[in-house]
Parts: C-alpha cells; sequence; structure tokens
C-alpha cells in the first residue's frame, strides 16, 4: 500500500478519534447536558473513539509490521467496525426521535444487528473450517454493516438536522440554524462516502461505487475525503454546542438579574406591609378610640370620622399596589426554583416522597411567556394537591422535559388511581378539569392516565416565540 495511504488511514482515525472525544465531553457538560443532541452525543463519541481506533488497526496490517497477529487483527478491525456503526445508527435514532420514545422496539435495532453480524462471522468461519483469510468477511462487511448500518445512519441523521435547523430557523435562532444544516450535509457526505464508497467486490453496487471508481473519478482517495468530511463534522459540532453554551452562559447572568430584582420586590412589598400598613392600621385604632370617647361632640365625631375613612381608603390602596407587584405570577426566569419549592413544600407537608427531574437545558426555560409559567406552575400545584389529598399514594415522580418546539411535564404516583380519566376531565369545574383549562389556556394539552396501581398527568406546553 501506498505510503500516502498509510498517512491517510492515520489522519483518518486521528480526526475521529478526536472527534468522539469532543462529542463525549460535550454530551457530559452540565450547561447542555438536556438538549437532545447533548443526550445522544455520548454514542457518537463512543463511535469516533472505535472508529478512528479500528481505521488505526487498517493502517498497522497495511505496513505488514505484524504478520503473526494480522488474522487476529482483521478480526478485532471487523469487530470495532461493525460495533462503531452501531453507535452511529443509535446517534441517528436518538436524533430522529424523541426522548420519550427511546425505549420503544426500534432502539434494539443496532444490537440486533450487531448480533446478526456476529452470528454470521462465526457461521462463516464454522462453514469453512476456520478463518484462514482476510478477505472472507469482507461481502458481509459490505452488505450488513456499510450498506445496512452506515448509509441508514448518515440519512437519518441528515434527515433529523435538517428538520432540527428548520425548527430553530422558525425560533430565530439563526446563528445554530446555520450550523445545524452544515452538519445535516457533513452527516450526509459521510454517510453515502463511508457506506456506499466500499472496497470492490463481486456484486452490484460494489462491484461499480468502490474505492477505486472513486479515485479514478476524483483523483484523490476515499480515506483523505472521509477524514476531511470528519474534520468538518468535528468543526461544526463543536461550533454548534459553543454557541448553545454561549447562550447558556447569557441565560444564567439574566437569570440572576431577575432573582435580585425579585428578591428586591419583594423587600419592598414586606416593608410595605409590615411598615406602612400597619402604622395605618394602629393610627385606624386610635382614631375609633377617639370616635368612641366623644360620640356627643358631633361635628368632632366626623371629622374623625372622615379621618378614620381616610386611612382606610389609604390601606386599601397600599394593599391593591402590593397586590399588583406581588400577586402570584410566576416569571418564565423563576419557574424551574418555584416548581422545586412547591415539591418541596408538598413533601414537608405531607411526608409524601416527592421526587422532581428537571431535563430541560437552561437556555430553553425562558422561551415561553409569564402566563404559560404561571398555568404550568398552578397545573403542577392542583396535581400534587390531588396526589396529597386523593390518591392514597407514597411516592409522586414530576419530570420536566424538552423538546425543540415543546415542555413536556409529566406528574406519576403510585396511588390507587381516580374514577375514568376522560369523564373526570370533561367535568370542568374543579381539579383536573381546571388542570384541563390551564392546559389549554397556555396553548397546549393534557393527556390523563389512570388505573389502579397509579394516576399519571402528561401536560404539554408549547415553546414561545
Amino acid at each position: 500500500m501506498p505510503r500516502e495511504t498509510i498517512l491517510y488511514y492515520l489522519v483518518y482515525g486521528f480526526v475521529f478519534i478526536s472527534m468522539g472525544v469532543a462529542a463525549w465531553q460535550h454530551g457530559n457538560d452540565e450547561q447542555i447536558s438536556n438538549l437532545p443532541l447533548a443526550r445522544a452525543l455520548p454514542d457518537l463519541g463512543v463511535f469516533g473513539m472505535v472508529h478512528g481506533l479500528s481505521e488505526w488497526i487498517t493502517m498497522l496490517l497495511a505496513t505488514g509490521l505484524f504478520p503473526e497477529f494480522t488474522l487476529g487483527m482483521t478480526l478485532i478491525r471487523s469487530l470495532m467496525k461493525v460495533g462503531s456503526f452501531a453507535f452511529l445508527l443509535r446517534f441517528s435514532m436518538r436524533m430522529t426521535w424523541h426522548q420519550k420514545e427511546l425505549r420503544s422496539h426500534r432502539f434494539f435495532i443496532p444490537w440486533l444487528m450487531l448480533a446478526g453480524w456476529a452470528i454470521a462471522v462465526v457461521a462463516i468461519i464454522s462453514l469453512e473450517g476456520g478463518y484462514t483469510g482476510t478477505d472472507q468477511l469482507a461481502s458481509l462487511n459490505i452488505s450488513m454493516v456499510r450498506y445496512g448500518m452506515a448509509v441508514p445512519a448518515g440519512l437519518l441523521t441528515f434527515f433529523a438536522f435538517k428538520r432540527d435547523a428548520k425548527i430553530l430557523q422558525q425560533k430565530s435562532r439563526r446563528k445554530q440554524a446555520v450550523k445545524t444544516r452544515l452538519l445535516a450535509i457533513a452527516f450526509l457526505l459521510y454517510g453515502l462516502l463511508d457506506g456506499l464508497v466500499v472496497r470492490a467486490s463481486g456484486f452490484f453496487p460494489a462491484n461499480v461505487i468502490n474505492h477505486g471508481s472513486f479515485q479514478q473519478l476524483t483523483g484523490v482517495p476515499v480515506q483523505l475525503v472521509k477524514a476531511m468530511t470528519g474534520a468538518a463534522i468535528l468543526w461544526g459540532m463543536s461550533g454548534l454546542l459553543k454557541a448553545f453554551q454561549e447562550e447558556a452562559r447569557v441565560k444564567v447572568h439574566s437569570l440572576i438579574q431577575i432573582r435580585g430584582a425579585e428578591e428586591e420586590r419583594r423587600r419592598i412589598g414586606l416593608t410595605l406591609h409590615d411598615g406602612i400598613i400597619q402604622k395605618l392600621y394602629a393610627s385606624g385604632l386610635k382614631v375609633e378610640y377617639l370616635v368612641q370617647q366623644a360620640p356627643a361632640q358631633e361635628q368632632h365625631h366626623k371629622l374623625l370620622m372622615d379621618i378614620k375613612n381616610g386611612l382606610k381608603d389609604s390601606m386599601d390602596i397600599v394593599r391593591e399596589l402590593l397586590n399588583q407587584n406581588l400577586q402570584e405570577k410566576v416569571e418564565p426566569e423563576n419557574l424551574l426554583s418555584q416548581l422545586m419549592e412547591l415539591a418541596e413544600e408538598y413533601r414537608e407537608m405531607s411526608n409524601m416522597k416527592i421526587q422532581l427531574v428537571n431535563r430541560i437545558p437552561i437556555l430553553q426555560m425562558g422561551r415561553f411567556s409569564p402566563e404559560q409559567a404561571t398555568h404550568i406552575y398552578y397545573i403542577m400545584q392542583e396535581a400534587l394537591c390531588n396526589a396529597v389529598k386523593h390518591s392514597h399514594a407514597s411516592q409522586v415522580n414530576v419530570v420536566l422535559e424538552s423538546t425543540l418546539t415543546e415542555l413536556v411535564m409529566s406528574i406519576k404516583d403510585n396511588g390507587r388511581g381516580f374514577p375514568p380519566a376522560q369523564k373526570a376531565v370533561q367535568q370542568g369545574g374543579k381539579g383536573l378539569g381546571l388542570m384541563k383549562q390551564r392546559a389549554e389556556a397556555a396553548g397546549g394539552s393534557i393527556r390523563i392516565k389512570s388505573k389502579s396501581t397509579g394516576a399519571q398527568v402528561g401536560v404539554s406546553i408549547p415553546w414561545g416565540e
């Protein structure tokens, strides 16, 4: 093999290992770890690292330095390649389908294909009486691994990123949308290159589209182009995630400022309530005492009553001011902390085990209106109240998740359930009906499930612009 090709494999492996390490690190970044993309990154990380190492084994085989280990290294390389493509296919499927569907049977497909490949390898070795040649698995790897895993993975990832770019564009997040489109193109190109451009073989399309025909057509080896594509994926992924990180930092700074303003507003409200209103009330009591002590002096009596009414009007004005500024209206930036406080309040009040799990990145939390945030807060409050009062449950789990288009809140208890869910919601006056009204007022929907082992309330609220 020419030295240039060996160098291409060296660079190719290094690029994909670097991409894998970067994807793994970004996937464990706390600031963005709840993004749908970030949740799928560990799979991409494993793919990159294992695939890059397999290319380095290919490089070692090409040098011929260890002929006594050729068969063993060939088997290991094949296993690493099919394993890496299983993780790439899983990454593409996680990008395509929502997090809540991860337990669906479709997500076993990569592992079923990996098991099928292993069974086929064992069958080939058994039928041939042993593994004696480096080309025995070529047809199996091309048809099952390249065509069956790499190509679908590239296409699924392309369509997933293209869909996400459209949503980001609609949300006026143009910087992220552009980078997402570039990633879509890079993954499509990689899937086609690594899936369709294979070693020459005696069946279609490997006998037409292969390494030799590609180099003859373009003048460059396919390994070099794949390395460049991997570098583009690494660059695009890092740029996209850094953009999300920067947005998260800005959001955190904004949250700190809003939180400070909220605390100052509460402090002023308490000063008004404990200071001015109490003094006005005390003055009113003194005037009342004077009225009772001087009933015969009509002129003074009328004046004192005017003073008393004036004090009452002043207290009403201050109370109205307090109601306007300290009403239970939830700001989007404060929603998560207030939901946590609500869960803690009901936990202490009921001695029930209430767990709140947040899977929403901080940069998403402000993407709806105060009215929507308020409805979400009171829906959770009503659900917890129902669980405490009626469910006879010992545990309630609240899970907050997100997609690019909506917030999803699930409240599930292990109690005795309640009457038929749909009928209970349609009653509309109290409890579940009130939650339904709030969900619809926020532009969303509510789903009720109930059985003898517990009840579950699912709420979906669309993000604002």
